[in-house]
């Protein structure tokens, strides 16, 4: 179990950090308001979590009941894989859902799951990635894309193969 929530939380972090990074070079307006703003650093997360959440399914669940969902009927024992970004973007419960708003609230959104199945690393991902995304812009304050980028192939996880970014030498700050 130790070994399964390292690996997991490892890799959704890994893959969550340069997503956000990409939404935010994406919109640069957001991206500014962050930078002249870090106190928005924890409601910006829970945004870019909603927004593009690098979760993108769960593992299999079983229906225990007959239920229609739309007008699809699954009969108890069915298998489903329950995503969650339609409901991240779901008009009827997000004002302008398409739209990346660093304050956006409140922000119900479903990225680590929720109930019995809520994400046992969500609080520690978080943590890393307001750490990590603030260190980020700290460091090299001018930071832009350099290039196209390549979206991994995968069913259950959105990921990058790679960012790459450009920001001038002499803006950068901190030990190299």
């Amino acid at each position: 179990m130790v070994v399964a929530l390292l690996n997991a939380g490892h890799e959704t972090t890994g893959s969550t950090l340069p997503v956000g990074l990409y939404h935010l070079l994406n919109f640069p307006d957001q991206l500014e308001r962050l930078r002249a703003d870090r106190g928005i650093m924890v409601p910006a997360w829970e945004e870019l979590l909603r927004f593009d959440a690098a979760t993108r399914g769960s593992v299999p669940r079983f229906a225990v009941n007959d239920i229609e969902i739309g007008d699809q009927l699954v009969r108890k024992g069915e298998t489903l894989i329950v995503g969650n970004q339609a409901a991240n973007h779901d008009p009827a419960v997000f004002d302008k859902p398409l739209e990346l708003d660093l304050t956006r609230s409140p922000n119900k959104h479903i990225s680590f799951f929720g109930g019995a199945h809520y994400c046992l690393g969500g609080w520690l991902a978080r943590l890393e990635l307001q750490v990590a995304l603030d260190s980020l812009l700290t460091r090299y304050p001018t930071i832009e894309l350099a290039g196209e980028v390549e979206w991994r192939k995968s069913f259950m996880l959105r990921a990058l193969n790679g960012l790459p970014l450009k920001s001038r030498p002499e803006a950068a700050r901190g030990p190299p």
